[in-house]
């Protein structure tokens, strides 16, 4: 499947990412970044983070589920670490329960560090992070 990966705003991406994240908002924020997979013309998943200095954090990452298990998710992660981050760390949260997003980012070389108690109203959350040098 031929796709192509394009920055974008939040504005871009607002309707879609509200699928999956409903307390999703259009971000002000300047160091943020987002890039979305595209099939068609179509967003087929995106990738949001902020950098600041040697540290990237990811906020958002997401893949349409019908897409899934098929190398979107690591095309975008890939973007990320070669083609936008100069190094550093990259950190991330994501719900104890999320097996498969955390295996995905075990193989990318994420350890888990903490646990954050109650980061999703309520649900446990790892910080795991990646270093990059």
């Amino acid at each position: 499947m031929m796709g192509e990966i394009k920055e974008v705003k939040s504005s871009d991406i607002f309707d879609f990412a509200l699928k999956y994240f409903p307390s999703f908002k259009i971000s002000e924020n300047p160091y943020e970044k987002i890039y979305a997979y595209f099939v068609n013309g179509n967003i087929i998943g995106f990738i949001s983070f902020s950098i600041i200095y040697e540290r990237a954090e990811i906020e958002y990452f997401v893949v349409k589920e019908e897409y899934r298990g098929k190398g979107i998710a690591q095309k975008l992660f890939d973007y990320l670490v070669f083609n936008v981050f100069d190094g550093g760390n990259i950190s991330l949260e994501v719900r104890c329960n999320n097996e498969r997003a955390i295996n995905f980012y075990l193989k990318n070389g994420f350890k888990k560090v903490a646990i954050r108690e109650n980061y999703y109203d309520g649900e446990d959350a790892y910080l795991m992070v990646k270093e990059i040098r």
